[in-house]
């Protein structure tokens, strides 16, 4: 954060710091120019050497812009600038895909919210993750295939559940849900409902 501060600042204030930079170029060149000239050599000639040794001043000026953190800073905001400029002159295309994001944003967040609620999300019980099914728990109550091993009688439930030593508790639930007919909050007539059978420790778990 503190990086970020200082290269925000340094962006607000780029003629005080060129002008530093400059200012700072100035003084190395002369401070070496002196030198020549102390060592015996013309000021023409000085002058010369001191810019040779110096070095390019545009490239030390580049790698100081670029050390300072201005570039991507400046390309972000001519980029940003660019694209509001180009809105605001074709503002129908403008529309066109400021909808075009919206709808597809809005898709991916109805997506996201069915597989969060199907398969992300944890079941709204204790400790989901030492919930077991025994069988594929595939079956509507009814199968053709011999041997299933999917669906279990009533009767071999409460032997199961009185005889295991293996999970702190059994539930189940009736696989088979035929239209059920019923009234909700006093309603005098009847309607569809969704109903699911279940044992006294389904609720507990």
């Amino acid at each position: 954060m503190a990086e970020l501060l200082r290269r925000l600042r340094m962006l607000f204030n780029r003629s005080r710091f060129r002008a530093e930079l400059e200012e700072e170029m100035r003084l190395h060149l002369n401070l070496r120019e002196q030198q020549q000239i102390a060592s015996g050599a013309a000021p023409e000639a000085a002058r010369r050497n001191a810019r040779v040794r110096f070095g390019n001043a545009t490239v030390i000026r580049e790698s100081s812009h670029s050390a300072w953190g201005w570039g991507w800073l400046e390309s972000l905001a001519q980029d940003i600038t660019y694209g509001m400029r180009s809105m605001l002159r074709s503002r129908g295309l403008t529309a066109v895909a400021l909808l075009s994001l919206a709808l597809g944003i809005g898709a991916n967040t109805a997506i996201f919210s069915f597989l969060d609620a199907v398969l992300l999300r944890s079941l709204p019980v204790r400790n989901p993750s030492q919930l077991v099914v025994l069988g594929e728990g595939g079956q509507l109550g009814q199968t053709g295939r011999y041997g299933s091993t999917d669906l279990y009688s009533y009767p071999f439930y409460r032997q199961f559940q009185q005889k295991q030593q293996v999970f702190s508790e059994v539930a189940t639930l009736f696989s088979y849900n035929p239209d059920t007919h019923g009234t909700i909050d006093h309603r005098d007539q009847m309607q569809p409902i969704t109903a699911d059978l279940v044992s006294g420790t389904f609720s507990a778990h």
